[in-house]
C-alpha cells in the first residue's frame, strides 16, 4: 500500500464489498461485521472506485457481473493505479468455469470464491488476505525506516571521510608550509645581518656566506611552496567537478603515443615503454581525464615500481571486448606491491614514500576519474618482485557528465559581492 496515503487499519481491517445485489451485500456485512472488520458496501464498480479515492481499503471483495463496468474491468483499473495496485482483490462470483477464473487472475485478483459460498471458506480466505495485508504494511514501514537509516549512515560516512580528508590535507600541507616559513624567517634575519655587514667593516667572506644562506633559504622556500602548490592542485582535481572537460572521439593508440612523447619523466629515465593497442580502436570519451589516469599510472611504475633501478619496462596494452567496452592494462616488471599495500593503493593520501614529496593522491585521482567521469572500472594485481598490473575497463562511449549546479565563476562573484 502507498505509505503516504491516509490509510489506517480499523480494528481487524477495512473491507470494501462490491456487488449489485443488496442481498449478497447484506449477507457479507452480517458475516464480517461482527468479527471486527469495518465493512463498506458498493453497488457498482464506479461507486467502488470513488469510494477507494476517499479511503483505501485493506481488502476488496468483488463481484464479476455488474451494471456499468464489470468486476474484471474494475480490477484492471485498480491495478493500473500506483496508489491502489497493492490492494488485494478477491472475486466472489457464480461463474465457475476455468476460463472465468483465469480472466480474474489475469486482471490482478489474489483469490476466487464461487457462489453460493460457504461462510467458513469466506472467513478463512479473508483472514489470510488480511494477515498478508498487515505483513505488507509492516514490510513497507520497515523498508522506509531502513532507507532512512541507510541515508543517515551514508551521510555519517561522508562526514567521516571528510574528516579523514581534512586531516590528511592538514598533515600534508603542514610540512612544506612549515619549511617555507622557516626559510622565509631565515632570509629575514640574514638580510638584517647582511645590511649591517655592508654598512660596516665586515670582511667579504662573511658577506659571501650570508648571501649563500639567503640563496639556500630562498631555494627552500620555493621548493616547498611548489610542493604545497602541487598538492593543492591535486586536491582541486579530486574535488572540482570536471563536467566542462573537453569530450571527443579519439584514436586510443595515437592518444597514448602522444602522451608518452611529452612526459618529461621519461626523457632521461633508463626505462622502456612498449605499446600494444589496436590501431583502429576509437573511444568517445574525455581524453584529458584518460591522459591523467595514464600519466599517474606510468609515474607510479617509475617512482615506486622501479624506485631508481637501472632498467625497467612498462607495457601498455588495449583491446576491445565487444561493442560496448575495452580492456586496457598498464604492466611493469618492477618490484611490485605487497598484498597489504595493494588493498590501499587507491586510498587518498596513501603513499609508501611519506616525507619524500609524494602526495598519495595520484592513484586516488585515477580511481575517481576511471569509475566516475569515464564510467569504467580500475583494479590492481601485484606480487613482490614480479611487477604490477593495473587494469582499466572503459566503455566505448563514456557517460555524459551533468552540468554543474554552480560554476566557479558564479561562486567567485558571489563571494566577492558585498
Amino acid at each position: 500500500l502507498n505509505p503516504n496515503s491516509e490509510h489506517r487499519m480499523d480494528v481487524n481491517g477495512n473491507i470494501l464489498i462490491v456487488d449489485d445485489n443488496p442481498n449478497n451485500l447484506q449477507v457479507l456485512l452480517g458475516l464480517l461485521g461482527p468479527l471486527g472488520y469495518k465493512v463498506r458496501p458498493a453497488l457498482s464498480g464506479e461507486i467502488a472506485l470513488r469510494a477507494i479515492e476517499t479511503s483505501l481499503p485493506d481488502l476488496i471483495l468483488l463481484d464479476v457481473r455488474m451494471p456499468g463496468i464489470d468486476g474484471y474491468e474494475t480490477c484492471r483499473q485498480l491495478k493500473a493505479n500506483d496508489n491502489y495496485k497493492d490492494i488485494p482483490v478477491i472475486f466472489i462470483s457464480a461463474l465457475n468455469d476455468i476460463e472465468d477464473k483465469l480472466v480474474a487472475f489475469d486482471a490482478g485478483a489474489v483469490d476466487y470464491i464461487i457462489k453460493p459460498f460457504q461462510s467458513p471458506e469466506v472467513l478463512a480466505r479473508v483472514r489470510t488476505q488480511m494477515e498478508l495485508a498487515k505483513a505488507r504494511k509492516a514490510l513497507v514501514e520497515t523498508s522506509t525506516r531502513l532507507e532512512a537509516l541507510m541515508e543517515h549512515m551514508v551521510q555519517a560516512e561522508k562526514l567521516k571521510s571528510l574528516g579523514f580528508l581534512a586531516a590528511g590535507v592538514a598533515h600534508e600541507l603542514n610540512t612544506p608550509i612549515g619549511n617555507a616559513m622557516m626559510g622565509a624567517s631565515t632570509i629575514e634575519d640574514v638580510v638584517e645581518e647582511l645590511y649591517a655587514a655592508i654598512s660596516g667593516p665586515t670582511p667579504q667572506p662573511e658577506i659571501d656566506e650570508l648571501i649563500t644562506i639567503c640563496r639556500n633559504s630562498s631555494e627552500i622556500v620555493q621548493r616547498n611552496l611548489n610542493r604545497a602548490g602541487k598538492l593543492i592542485r591535486s586536491l582541486k582535481e579530486v574535488t572540482v567537478d570536471g563536467a566542462s572537460e573537453r569530450r571527443c572521439r579519439i584514436n586510443l593508440r595515437e592518444t597514448v603515443d602522444n602522451l608518452i612523447s611529452v612526459m618529461s619523466i621519461l626523457r632521461k629515465a633508463p626505462y622502456t615503454i612498449t605499446v600494444d593497442i589496436e590501431p583502429k580502436l576509437f573511444l568517445d570519451t574525455y581524453p584529458g581525464h584518460l591522459e591523467q589516469i595514464l600519466d599517474n599510472l606510468i609515474q607510479n611504475s617509475i617512482i615506486h615500481g622501479f624506485d631508481g633501478a637501472n632498467s625497467g619496462t612498462i607495457k601498455i596494452s588495449a583491446h576491445s571486448n565487444n561493442d560496448d567496452n575495452i580492456t586496457m592494462t598498464i604492466a611493469d616488471d618492477g618490484k611490485g606491491i605487497t598484498p597489504l599495500n595493494a588493498k590501499r593503493v587507491f586510498d587518498p593520501f596513501f603513499t609508501t614514500r611519506l616525507g619524500q614529496g609524494g602526495s598519495g593522491l595520484g592513484l586516488h585521482i585515477s580511481y575517481n576519474l576511471a569509475t566516475g567521469k569515464l564510467g569504467g572500472k580500475i583494479s590492481v594485481a601485484s606480487e613482490n618482485e614480479t611487477g604490477t598490473v593495473f587494469t582499466l575497463i572503459l566503455p566505448m562511449i563514456a557517460p555524459y557528465a551533468e552540468e554543474p549546479l554552480f560554476s566557479e565563476q558564479v561562486i567567485t562573484s558571489n563571494i566577492r559581492s558585498p
